[in-house]
């Protein structure tokens, strides 16, 4: 058996074996050569496809990675947009929220203003209503100079005026006449006027057992001079003591507190009022007494409604520092309320029990322990009005239940 192997044709990787005697082994040049460039061809043009498929392959992948990136960014694009969306939702509502808050804000300043303007209305006729109570006030108090039969006879000499002796319809009564001074300043003159009337109207409208009784006022003297004009009393607290018609005596001590008593009746009368007048200048000047017998005084307070005008005036009365409780000298935008009448009532009632004028702080406290030394219990009243802190002096309703402790 001849057995022919071809060495340079491998078409499948194997050799082909022909086992065949009558096969002719013998190789044709040609058509091997023509096979194996047909094959050669073949081969290349498949290589080729392939390499073409692989490449197609790999865009394919490299388009499918860039696809999904594509996607991913798409995908945090709307995720944005609706986040954004959701913000701009919420946004919107809040936006909302205010505008209802608007229209419901709106709706009550609405309604405020036509309260506002309701209370403005109501305002001008109480204000209109007062005008014309003052302007009828004024009638009933103005008095023609002509109507005053005018004296020298001094009662007194303030700061700010002089208390003379005169006669109204056949009454004695007392002419305070403010000094022209202070008139004559030009920036001022119209303040103090307006004080002057505004004063006179509150005086009218008080009455009161213990407060001076105000008669009425003159505005049209030739000489210009505004005058207050009120009932006449005997005497001041000052002048009785120096006087000595009151006295240091034991026996006189009942009468004196019954006089402070008095006094404290009328201060508590002004600081109970709707509007709390603050006298501001308690002392003994302005304390006057009109005899009514042995040791019986009926007691009035004056200068209470000029307590404004008062601390204006050009001068003070002497020794009126002595009386005034430190906040009266404060700023002028720190409130003041009437426990400063109460510190001025420790004074006066230390200055009546010893009868002697506090001219300085120094006697003050040398008095003051006059007082102690015959009255504990009167010393720690006195002490408790002169508190350096307004809210630790007592009320005046509170010193009147003191006193009457020891009037009883």
């Amino acid at each position: 058996m001849c057995v022919y192997v071809n060495p340079d044709l491998d078409l499948y990787g194997v050799n082909d074996v022909y086992d065949d005697p009558t096969f002719d082994a013998s190789p044709t040049p040609a058509s091997v050569k023509e096979s194996r460039s047909l094959t050669k061809r073949e081969l290349d043009h498949t290589n080729e496809e392939f390499h073409q498929l692989k490449k197609s392959y790999e865009d394919l992948v490299t388009s499918y990675k860039n696809k999904n990136e594509e996607y991913r960014q798409l995908q945090d694009m709307y995720e944005n947009i609706r986040r954004n969306f959701q913000r701009k939702e919420d946004e919107c509502y809040q936006l909302q929220k205010s505008c209802d808050a608007l229209v419901t804000s709106n709706k009550d300043k609405e309604e405020r203003i036509r309260c506002y303007e309701q209370l403005v209305q109501k305002m001008e006729a109480d204000q209109a209503s007062k005008q014309n109570e003052l302007a009828r006030l004024e009638k009933s108090w103005k008095i023609s100079s002509a109507d005053i039969e005018y004296s020298k006879t001094k009662l007194g000499t303030g700061g700010w005026a002089k208390v003379t002796i005169g006669k109204f319809r056949g009454k004695d009564v007392a002419v305070k006449r403010f000094y022209k001074v202070l008139l004559q300043q030009k920036e001022q003159s119209s303040h103090y006027m307006e004080l002057l009337h505004r004063e006179i109207n509150t005086m009218s409208q008080l009455r009161h057992p213990n407060l001076l009784q105000f008669i009425g006022a003159v505005l049209d003297h030739p000489k210009g001079n505004p005058m207050i004009i009120t009932e006449v009393m005997d005497t001041s607290l000052r002048s009785a003591y120096e006087r000595k018609e009151l006295t240091t005596d034991p026996g006189c001590r009942p009468v004196i507190l019954s006089i402070m008593r008095d006094v404290a009746v009328g201060l508590n009368y002004l600081h109970c009022l709707p509007d709390p007048i603050i006298h501001r200048d308690v002392s003994s000047a302005n304390v006057l007494l009109e005899s009514k017998g042995h040791n019986k005084w009926k007691t009035k307070i004056s200068d209470f409604g000029s307590a404004k005008l008062a601390h204006a005036a050009v001068t003070e009365a002497p020794g009126a520092a002595v009386y005034s409780a430190p906040e009266s000298h404060a700023p002028s935008g720190k409130k003041q309320t009437p426990k400063m009448d109460s510190y001025s009532y420790g004074v006066l009632l230390c200055e009546v029990i010893t009868c002697r004028f506090p001219v300085t702080p120094g006697i003050f406290e040398t008095l003051s322990l006059q007082v102690k030394a015959s009255s504990p219990q009167l010393h720690e009243l006195i002490v408790s009005c002169i508190n350096e802190e307004p809210d630790k002096r007592p009320t005046m309703s509170e010193i009147i239940v003191e006193l009457d402790r020891f009037i009883a």
